[in-house]
């Protein structure tokens, strides 16, 4: 396979022609307990490792190319000091948070014009596209996507509590900030964080002990909100 390959908001089409290699799943790591007195095991858990993304590249370069600045902007381009967006030709509409691993071969890119750059996903899973709903009352959401991920809703809070119910994975995130509510300050509820904001400032103190910060599921949520309207937004997760 032959195309671009973007990292970190930068694209390399023009210096690099790209094949990668992953597998259809991240590493599956599965934990069990002996059983005395049993044959085999007692299951305890399941869990996706760490993805490993190989890219075999191809230096575009043709007679009169500075080398040596081509060297200088690819290594410049390929170097991040954390994870950053990876979007590769096989898979355009979707990427990884990866970081470059290692020397990946890059001395021998520069003196045979190929190599392998090897990139390291602590987070397994693929982002796709952004998404948003509007929710008011009872609302029927539908999250594209093959993973869980977790939303981010923001609302104008009209009463004493704000309340926000996944009916789908049965979980219920109130924050009661009576007085603070005034019908003109937005609160921003970020599941993913386990963080609340109130007009900017910190809010986690008013969200109530019973409250459960959720994820969406692929598929149809039910999500019902009391106390004011407002979006959901999610960014979709895939395998």
């Amino acid at each position: 396979m032959r195309g671009g390959m973007v990292y970190n908001g930068f694209d390399f089409g023009p210096y690099l022609r790209v094949n990668p290699h992953r597998g259809i799943l991240p590493p599956v790591s599965v934990t069990t307990d002996e059983v005395p007195g049993r044959a085999g095991a007692r299951f305890r858990a399941a869990r996706l490792g760490e993805l490993t993304i190989e890219v075999d590249a191809e230096l575009r370069a043709g007679r009169g190319d500075d080398i040596a600045e081509l060297r200088h902007i690819i290594a410049h381009r390929l170097w991040s000091p954390e994870p950053a967006k990876l979007v590769l030709p096989d898979d355009p509409f979707r990427y990884h948070m990866a970081v470059l691993d290692g020397e990946s071969e890059l001395d021998r890119l520069w003196g045979t014009g190929q190599a392998t750059l090897t990139f390291r996903c602590p987070d397994p899973i693929a982002y796709g596209s952004d998404r948003s709903a509007a929710l008011d009352g009872e609302s029927e959401v539908w999250v594209g996507g093959s993973y869980p991920t977790p939303p981010t809703i923001e609302a104008v809070p009209t009463g004493k509590n704000l309340r926000v119910e996944s009916a789908t994975a049965s979980a219920v995130i109130e924050v009661a900030a009576e007085g603070a509510f005034d019908g003109t300050k937005t609160l921003t509820i970020d599941c993913g964080a386990g963080h609340c904001e109130l007009a900017g400032l910190s809010a986690d103190s008013h969200v109530t002990l019973a409250s459960d910060y959720f994820e969406l599921s692929p598929g149809a949520n039910l999500i019902r909100i009391e106390g004011g309207a407002g979006t959901i937004s999610w960014t979709e997760r895939w395998l």
